[in-house]
């Protein structure tokens, strides 16, 4: 467990010179989220965010690659949502209808799962 309690979790904070709306509108609006998400290169061409309790997300990022573009696909649940201070979700790589992606349809080997 960290920290936090959740089991495997990722903690970010960053301090921003920049209004704290626009930084929750940069994690929370689908269209800012695009803009800004992804290493060099990427594209998101897909952010559908329903930022409450409970509510989904799925995400695809786009990356050119020598055998033509590949998309990686993420799906999660909103856990906590204070806005303007807290977003807690879960996150796990899935296909375009936000179907979990098993160990070997990631190329892991078997036995793996998500929990390790």
């Amino acid at each position: 467990m960290s920290e936090h309690g959740l089991p495997d979790a990722v903690v970010i904070e960053r301090s921003f010179d920049a209004p704290v709306d626009l930084i929750w509108q940069m994690w929370t609006d689908p269209e800012h989220f695009k803009a800004w998400y992804g290493p060099d290169g990427a594209t998101i061409p897909v952010a559908k965010m329903d930022v409450r309790v409970g509510g989904t997300r799925l995400v695809c990022m786009e990356v050119q690659s020598p055998a033509g573009p590949m998309q990686m696909w993420f799906t999660g649940e909103y856990r906590e949502v204070i806005e303007n201070e807290r977003l807690v979700y879960t996150e796990a790589m899935c296909d375009e209808n936000g179907k979990l992606s098993s160990p070997a349809d990631m190329g892991m080997p078997p036995g793996a799962s998500h929990d390790d």
